[in-house]
């Protein structure tokens, strides 16, 4: 018996602390950061997006549209618009 708890603990992952803390995405959240890292975006941190950004990836991801295009539309979503850029250095 105690061999097999040994190799169970060999085997399961261990959790870091920030692991540990960081609470379950759920909803669209769990979805949006399903698809990020498919299209290349693995750096992104979900919960820190706006949940009309959360929307937007969601609805990109199954539009039906072609892998390069969603690519290049959730990149848009991530940046934001000109005008959205503008604002955010000003107010800074």
């Amino acid at each position: 018996m105690r061999w097999i708890i040994t190799a169970l603990a060999l085997f399961l992952p261990t959790l870091t602390a920030a692991q540990s803390a960081a609470p379950i995405l759920t909803g669209q959240r769990a979805s949006a950061a399903q698809v990020l890292p498919y299209y290349g975006y693995r750096d992104v941190d979900v919960r820190a997006l706006r949940n009309g950004q959360v929307a937007q990836i969601v609805h990109l991801a199954h539009s039906g549209r072609s892998y390069g295009e969603v690519k290049g539309h959730i990149g848009a979503v991530l940046r934001g618009g000109l005008l959205q850029r503008t604002i955010e250095r000003v107010v800074r």
